[in-house]
């Protein structure tokens, strides 16, 4: 039996036990981005072959991996695969390969416009390309302004057509 909890793994036995190498405590939440829609969060994970659990981690603040737990607790060689800065795991699904797909976000509560994914082979390593540097991180580093008026007004009468600029 196993239970997952926002920052653990726990795997009974047939007698309601810890089995052995269990449980497994993470250093951050298992759980998906989600704000106020029922069901969310919801904790991430997928088996693989040969009883292989996959966990997405999220440590709050900017870093997230992709786990490879084997049946008795232990890290599987190859694994976490550090997923990239700026983007967090809201998905795991595995593919009849054997392959891992996370989809990924940079939005708080998930999705968003620059929503993509990622494939892991079941050694860990990334299949095909990394991601592309996620939008709120551009925005960050080009530090745009908001838009603003080019004649600095902030009230219009209706209909008006107004300007805009922005500013790097």
């Amino acid at each position: 039996l196993i239970f997952l909890a926002d920052s653990g793994v726990f795997v009974l036995d047939r007698q309601g036990r810890d089995a052995p190498g269990w449980p497994y405590r993470t250093g951050g939440t298992l759980m998906a981005p989600g704000c106020d829609t029922p069901g969310w969060p919801y904790p991430m994970s997928a088996v693989g072959s040969h009883g292989v659990m996959y966990l997405a981690v999220w440590d709050g603040t900017s870093a997230a991996n992709i786990l490879a737990l084997d049946p008795q607790g232990r890290s599987v060689n190859g694994w976490p695969y550090h997923v990239p800065v700026g983007w967090r795991v809201e998905g795991l699904d595995r593919a009849a390969d054997g392959s891992l797909t996370a989809a990924l976000t940079s939005e708080q509560c998930g999705g968003g416009t620059d929503a993509t994914s990622i494939r892991l082979a079941p050694t860990g390593q990334l299949i095909g390309d990394l991601p592309g540097t996620p939008l709120p991180m551009i925005y960050s580093y080009l530090r745009l302004d908001g838009p603003r008026s080019r004649g600095g007004e902030t009230t219009y009468t209706q209909g008006a057509q107004i300007d805009f600029e922005f500013g790097l």
